[in-house]
């Protein structure tokens, strides 16, 4: 699809690779991790004020269990939100999770992982 192309499908501004992309969201009752493939954001919310944090974790080049390469980012506290950008190769298959962040920041009771598309 050429940029005209996608311009008359609806999709002004974006590309058609990034189009294709596919958003995660990993959400439990105690926090939230986001991957939004527009901008390759690497979303954490910790939703509760409860003492425990909210640990996001992103991997891709998934040639390995599940990845080789990646990113976190950490929200502590009720109604913190932290965003990091994982500068993936357009069109890689990616892996999200989440994880309980204790005040010692070790990660525990993690969540399975979920794919998405950069």
């Amino acid at each position: 699809m050429t940029a005209a192309a996608a311009l008359l499908a609806g999709t002004a501004g974006v590309w058609p690779a990034q189009a294709a992309g596919k958003d995660v969201v990993v959400s439990p009752a105690w926090g939230v991790a986001k991957f939004d493939h527009r901008g390759d954001k690497l979303i954490a919310w910790d939703k509760r004020a409860d003492g425990v944090g909210v640990y996001a974790q992103g991997m891709w080049n998934l040639g390995g269990e599940p990845g080789t390469e990646g990113d976190s980012v950490v929200a502590k506290g009720a109604g913190d939100m932290n965003i990091v950008r994982m500068h993936i190769p357009e069109g890689r298959k990616v892996a999200v999770r989440v994880c309980k962040l204790s005040r010692n920041d070790t990660f525990y009771g993690c969540s399975a992982w979920h794919y998405g598309r950069a």
